[in-house]
């Protein structure tokens, strides 16, 4: 899951002329945040693990990714208006569950845990990969326009930082939705989910054998206690 924190351009590029800074390519970064996740059992980690991360209180997710943007560049006005070394620079924050240090697991259930972490870290990182290629696409586009005058540039800059927005969220939320049969199929999530073991079902004569018993133990204390309330 991937949200966009961002200003989208419309007049926002004409500040660009004022940060002196041009480049061809923005500038990348990931820095990794984490949530403790305790528990015993695999039920009780994904419990722990599906509540909301922080980052928006009304979602439940395992981790998740959100991307900070800014814009370098300069307008250029000549006989025509253009940008000269526009480039998307993106902070992306990726948060990831990390178990506890106080949760006593199995030797079993925490490398289903471990396998767990890698799962959701990889999936993250797809997802930035899938930004990255709307980013690169966006800042390509951009440094090819060419109008005569920069206030038209502006506005064509923005549809296509919208345009390629709007790729993005399609082609990550088809990601999610392949990745859902995958995720049904990790050890951790499966044991979750299990059902839990049934009592062991007794055969017609064996059960009858423990009623009898326990109806014969019945009467023998009951007989005691007459016995004693008599004497």
């Amino acid at each position: 899951m991937i949200r966009v924190c961002m200003k989208v351009l419309l007049a926002g590029l004409v500040c660009f002329s004022l940060v002196g800074v041009a480049q061809a390519r923005g500038k990348l970064t990931t820095t990794y945040e984490y949530y403790r996740v305790s528990g015993s059992t695999a039920a009780s980690l994904h419990r722990n693990m599906t509540v909301p991360t922080g980052f928006f209180s009304s979602e439940k997710v395992y981790a998740n990714i959100t991307m900070k943007s800014s814009f370098s560049g300069k307008f250029h006005q000549g006989k025509t208006c253009r940008i000269r070394g526009f480039g998307i620079n993106a902070r992306f924050i990726v948060r990831l569950p990390k178990l506890s240090p106080k949760a006593k697991l199995s030797g079993r259930l925490k490398h289903q845990f471990s396998s767990f972490a890698a799962y959701v870290k990889k999936h993250e990182l797809k997802h930035r990969s899938i930004w990255i290629g709307c980013l690169r696409s966006a800042e390509r586009r951009i440094n090819r326009l060419n109008f005569k005058s920069c206030n038209r540039l502006d506005s064509a800059a923005a549809a296509i930082i919208r345009n390629e927005w709007a790729k993005c969220d399609v082609r990550n939320a088809r990601f999610d939705k392949l990745e859902r049969k995958r995720l049904k199929r990790l050890s951790l999530v499966k044991s979750a989910f299990k059902p839990a073991r049934q009592p062991h079902r007794l055969t017609r004569s064996a059960a009858k054998t423990r009623a009898g018993t326990s109806s014969a133990l019945a009467r023998s204390g009951f007989r005691r206690t007459l016995g004693k309330a008599n004497n």
